[in-house]
């Protein structure tokens, strides 16, 4: 009884670590889009794919690619909505950062279908 209610809160642990990696993410993407900061925009998504290795590195099953999928989707959403507040003289330009968020989500849902 002890052990399953251990491994169930390491399942928590791991969540939250994921979700906090992915708001960092975001976060640092999003300062780097707003303030035309070169090192956020390259920690943003460094950040992001280290996750998604760690991620690919550490799960032996195929669904991690379904969990990929799911983060790529949430990131590329994050860079549409983005895309609006970012400024006229930026280094990039609305139209540059709502198009990496939609590839992004396109590629987030082909991810996803690979079982």
């Amino acid at each position: 009884m002890g052990l399953a209610f251990s491994e169930r809160f390491l399942d928590v642990g791991r969540f939250v670590l994921l979700a906090l990696a992915l708001a960092a993410a975001i976060f640092l993407w999003g300062r780097g889009i707003r303030k035309s900061c070169k090192s956020d925009l390259i920690a943003g998504p460094a950040i992001f794919a280290a996750t998604c290795l760690i991620l690919l590195a550490t799960v032996s099953s195929s669904a991690v690619f379904g969990l990929i999928g799911i983060l790529v989707m949430v990131f590329g959403l994050a860079s549409v909505l983005l895309g609006f507040w970012s400024p006229a003289d930026g280094m990039l330009k609305k139209g540059d950062i709502q198009a990496i968020g939609a590839g992004m989500i396109i590629l987030g849902a082909c991810l996803s279908l690979i079982m």
